[in-house]
């Protein structure tokens, strides 16, 4: 219900000339307040110029002389968010979709592509709408993928879900070659094919944690970063004098860039082989700015 509830900030904030706050949008959709601020960020970056106002008695409003027009959105993103407000049955959610459908009467047509493409290159727009497409219709996926040392690998996946973790997107399925449960980086996948193959939906069974590629990481911040820290993650312990963090990251590179993010502000408590590898990364800047390595 992402893509519905991203309108439905749009509107909450279309239908007022107050400002409304990060904490009052986190009630109304009932997410964190973290949440609240990457679907700001979202929308803005979608083409609705929303102005953010600090303070005590600040917000979030949309500038004035803005309408959501068709062009606010695609036809592809009003489609999914129509589809999803209909399903969803409540009259709330009815007179929602009754507005996208005088916006966009094409949303109505049953044979639309379903495409979602917020933030996404044109790639990754092919593929998740591949997923999707072998998702509905319970065939089997054929892809190859290239694993974080380069190692190239064919796979034939039933495909189960779609996920966005921060700015990553993963796809979930289970792996007819490991015969288990898998998650991929949908950025290292090419060549990719929905096959004429059909496949039973089955009973989820969970790998040993030893055996996915799901990494849970520690993290120790400084406590002057705290409101950074707060937006970005969801388990966050305060104490008196620094601030831990505990976060499920699925791939090795993007949990190694997000602590350099932090600089000298964070420390990496576990596991101990992304700690080295941050560290390995560490010695390569170092070499880069101390011992003359031109890059360019």
């Amino acid at each position: 219900m992402r893509l519905g509830r991203l309108l439905g900030i749009v509107i909450q904030l279309l239908s007022t000339e107050k400002l409304i706050t990060a904490t009052e949008l986190s009630e109304k959709f009932e997410v964190s307040i973290r949440t609240i601020y990457r679907d700001i960020d979202l929308i803005s970056q979608a083409g609705v110029p929303i102005s953010s106002h600090v303070g005590i008695e600040g917000g979030f409003q949309i500038m004035d002389n803005f309408t959501l027009n068709k062009q606010a959105f695609t036809l592809d993103d009003l489609s999914v968010v129509y589809q999803l407000l209909e399903e969803f049955g409540t009259s709330h959610f009815k007179s929602i979709s009754e507005k996208l459908a005088v916006i966009q009467p094409m949303v109505k047509k049953k044979d639309n592509q379903i495409l979602i493409s917020m933030s996404n290159s044109e790639n990754e727009r092919s593929i998740i709408k591949l997923w999707l497409d072998a998702i509905n219709q319970n065939k089997v996926i054929s892809m190859n993928y290239t694993d974080a040392e380069g190692n190239i690998s064919c796979r034939e996946i039933e495909p189960r879900n779609l996920l966005l973790k921060g700015t990553k997107w993963y796809v979930e399925g289970y792996c007819l070659n490991k015969q288990a449960e898998r998650m991929f980086l949908l950025s290292r996948i090419n060549e990719i094919a929905m096959l004429d193959k059909y496949f039973e939906v089955r009973e989820r069974v969970y790998s040993e944690p030893s055996q996915q590629t799901t990494i849970y990481l520690h993290l120790r911040f400084s406590k002057d970063i705290k409101q950074r820290v707060i937006e970005q993650f969801e388990d966050v312990r305060i104490h008196s004098d620094h601030i831990d963090v505990h976060t499920t990251i699925y791939d090795r590179d993007y949990a190694v860039s997000l602590a350099l993010s932090y600089g000298s502000k964070v420390k990496i408590i576990a596991p101990i082989e992304i700690r080295n590898a941050f560290l390995k990364e560490l010695k390569k800047i170092n070499h880069v700015y101390f011992r003359g390595e031109n890059l360019l």
